[in-house]
């Protein structure tokens, strides 16, 4: 049995960093041979759900941080033109 099996395979119930190293895991068993070909195709598809729900949650983050950052300077601006 490899690290990325788990009793709860949904990503969205694990933080990112968590599932970011089930996917280091899981694709380190695939380069290393270490599955199985029955459970190949299985490991493959937590793979993708892995990265989808990481990559997801850096778009999420990034999208914050500029929406933060264009707040923050809108914030800027306006207290410049108070003075």
């Amino acid at each position: 049995m490899l690290d990325s099996e788990q009793p709860n395979p949904n990503p969205s119930n694990q933080s990112f960093e968590s599932a970011l190293q089930n996917l280091e895991n899981i694709v380190r068993g695939l380069e290393e041979g270490d599955v199985e070909l029955n459970d190949l195709v299985t490991e493959y598809k937590k793979g993708v759900e892995l990265l989808k729900y990481c990559r997801t949650k850096v778009d999420d983050a990034e999208l914050t941080l500029k929406e933060l950052s264009n707040s923050k300077a809108f914030l800027s601006d306006s207290t410049a033109d108070d003075k």
